[in-house]
């Protein structure tokens, strides 16, 4: 309570502090006996000012009570204006409940809608200047109940949050208990998070969906109160939604279904050994009897243990209905019948169903949980999904990387200008720079954020564009010592996203330019791999890249620096062939505990003749004996007999743009090869797939 007074006292001195600078500024008189004066005669101008100043420094934070008072008073004052100033706009003839930044595009648009799952929504209509109904990422989202208070879009965020306080109430989150229970316990505060989304009606029109969450202050738990094992919990991986989709894809019965929980964390329930949670009265709420405080009966966003209780519980209901969890990825889960196998995978509270009667797999769930019916999926993962016609789907993040080169144009700090001249040649890394980007003598700058932030925004962008790890992974080797070089290497890197922003990997295709076509049919995965020793010059380690195909698509990538040094282009293939076989042999588990069987060993590609002849040999080569135990693993599983080695020239291995910058010719070439094409080009050369 001490803490929530201090809060308070050092907001009321900001606003204190900002009417002082604004009768400053009209010459009005700011102490001496006549305070209550001045506070009067400039009210109208510093409540709209407000926002206008810096905070105040640290000199005069004491505040006594009469400046209190005067603080106090003026914020009162200042909601009284805003409520005025809507009352003057309603006598105008202007809809107050309509949004401002409505308000200011005119007659452009009208509301058709109103209530929309318990919050306002209005649904754009087009008039003959054209003007676009504003995205999400255009408006203004307060940051707390206050500013929600005293927004020019308050009627619908108070609609949200009478619509989450109504879904509390329904789920009896709460109990009132008297005070005196909850002696020498925590009480924790909560916090109100506003989002505005993208949505769309039942016709196709999109409105802008505002929502409200009452999240706890995790942060003011105390750590004898939370269990260890209950801080954590798993999350689907990308690569899991490639491998399912590369297995389903092609197959004409396969079904896909999106959904959503709605108020997923508030569905399980909190642990009865653990010790009680009590909370203040958050914002909003009414009815709170005198004397007596909340209770938390179930889970609640913003608990330290929230994500943990949830999976526990989501856990248990596919364990019951029949569904088995995968042994690699614990957000995975599959059911074998006779008609074929099918999989979900959640990701927190959005979930995917494929595979065969999706339909029933959904009503089972929906039967218990309160779902929201998406479709097919259009987006998960921060991936886009496009289904095209001949049972192919394309995963792309084109949305992503558009918001990407929006922000880094308007960069407050560091803006990087993309909309210059572009060519269909570029390339994510040019060949020529590498050296330069190896060299860190030349001048290096100091470490700045700006850097770090983007190549940690281009890291995201991997999950569909595997051409860009090279580039990526040699800019990431300056972070804190990037020189000049490396800053030109990034912008460059964004012009060439801004050239192929709508690419992404196919998936379904029939045929593949490798020559063991044959093997997709058995769903066995296809491995490439290569090295480039000297990669690293200044660390000297070598650079490995490896590629894995299933059914002719790619469904794993990474390209990564070797963790052990090595003497010799030799044994820096032997290390990246032992790197091949950990991937390769992950994924056959992988599917095995699908409770699906690829048949005979599976081919990993070499273009290393010496690394060949090393795997086919019982004993080790003298050349190979100083490596450590585990750089031996590729060559152990092969005599195994659960892989086959394979030659390949290196103008042929994919993985080789894994590893080293290629010329336009040689990158576009493995580009293709791996299945990276244009949303554009492909929609003219393939229908969108029906929506049935």
């Amino acid at each position: 309570e001490n803490q929530a007074r201090a809060r308070q006292i050092k907001q009321l001195h900001r606003h204190h502090r900002a009417l002082h600078n604004s009768l400053a500024a009209k010459h009005v008189p700011r102490s001496g006996g006549n305070l209550e004066h001045a506070v009067l005669a400039g009210m109208a101008t510093a409540a709209r000012n407000l926002k206008a100043f810096e905070p105040p420094t640290a000199e005069g934070m004491y505040l006594n009570e009469k400046q209190e008072r005067e603080s106090a008073k003026l914020v009162m004052e200042q909601r009284l204006r805003a409520r005025q100033d809507e009352d003057e706009r309603a006598e105008d003839g202007h809809d107050t409940s309509v949004p401002s930044w409505i308000q200011r595009l005119g007659s452009n648009y009208v509301p058709i809608g109103g209530f929309k799952e318990s919050a306002i929504c209005w649904i754009s209509v087009f008039a003959a200047s054209g003007i676009a109904l504003p995205l999400a990422e255009d408006v203004n989202t307060p940051r707390g109940y206050k500013q929600a208070l005293m927004s020019p879009e308050w009627p619908m965020w108070k609609a949200a949050v009478e619509a989450e306080l109504a879904q509390l109430q329904r789920r009896k989150a709460f109990n009132f208990v008297p005070r005196g229970d909850a002696y020498g316990q925590c009480f924790l505060g909560t916090t109100w998070v506003f989002t505005v989304k993208n949505a769309t009606d039942e016709t196709g029109a999109r409105y802008l969906k505002y929502k409200a969450r009452l999240t706890v202050r995790g942060d003011q738990q105390r750590p004898k109160d939370i269990d260890p094992t209950q801080r954590s919990s798993p999350t689907v991986d990308s690569e899991s939604i490639r491998i399912i989709i590369a297995t389903l894809a092609a197959d004409p019965s396969a079904e896909f279904v999106q959904f959503d929980v709605v108020g997923a964390y508030l569905q399980a329930t909190l642990d009865t050994n653990s010790a009680p949670i009590f909370l203040r009265g958050p914002d909003g709420m009414h009815g709170v009897p005198n004397g007596q405080i909340l209770q938390l009966k179930i889970n609640l966003y913003g608990l330290v243990q929230a994500a943990y209780l949830w999976y526990q519980e989501i856990s248990k209901t596919m364990d019951s209905q029949g569904w088995t969890r995968s042994y690699f990825d614990g957000c995975v889960w599959s059911r074998t019948s006779a008609e074929g196998p099918t999989y979900m995978c959640l990701h927190v509270d959005d979930g995917i169903i494929c595979g065969r009667n999706t339909k029933l797999h959904y009503d089972n769930l929906a039967a218990v949980y309160e779902l929201k019916f998406l479709g097919r999926p259009v987006l998960f993962l921060g991936i886009q999904f496009e289904f095209l016609d001949n049972h192919m789907i394309l995963l792309h993040q084109a949305a992503y990387a558009q918001h990407l080169l929006r922000y880094w144009q308007d960069h407050p700090e560091h803006p990087l200008d993309t909309s210059g001249p572009h060519s269909h040649r570029d390339l994510p890394l040019d060949p020529g720079v590498v050296n330069e980007l190896r060299n860190f003598d030349n001048a290096p700058t100091k470490d700045e954020h700006w850097y770090r932030e983007l190549l940690g925004q281009l890291n995201w962008l991997l999950q569909t564009r595997p051409d860009f790890s090279i580039a990526i992974m040699h800019l990431a080797r300056g972070i804190g010592q990037h020189t000049r070089a490396h800053e030109q290497a990034a912008h460059n890197l964004l012009k060439h996203i801004a050239t192929t922003v709508d690419f992404g990997i196919l998936y379904g295709r029939n045929s593949h330019s490798s020559p063991t076509a044959t093997t997709y049919a058995r769903a066995m995965p296809v491995t490439y791999e290569d090295s480039e020793f000297g990669g690293d010059a200044k660390s000297g380690y070598a650079d490995q890249g490896v590629l894995v195909f299933l059914k002719g698509s790619l469904i794993s990538f990474k390209s990564s620096r070797q963790q052990s040094k090595t003497k010799s282009t030799y044994e820096a293939e032997i290390l990246s062939f032992s790197e091949g076989a950990h991937t390769t042999m992950r994924i056959i588990n992988y599917q095995k505990s699908f409770g699906l069987s690829p048949a005979g060993p599976a081919p990993i590609f070499v273009d290393n003749d010496s690394v060949i002849q090393y795997s086919n040999q019982v004993g080790l080569p003298r050349a190979s004996r100083n490596l450590v135990q585990s750089a031996h693993y590729g060559r152990d599983q092969r005599l195994a007999g659960h892989l086959s080695v394979r030659a390949i020239a290196s103008s042929d291995n994919p993985a080789d743009f894994m590893t080293k910058a290629l010329p336009f010719t040689a990158h576009l070439k493995h580009r293709s090869t791996c299945g990276i094409f244009s949303r554009q080009v492909l929609l003219s050369l393939l229908r969108p797939a029906s929506k049935t």
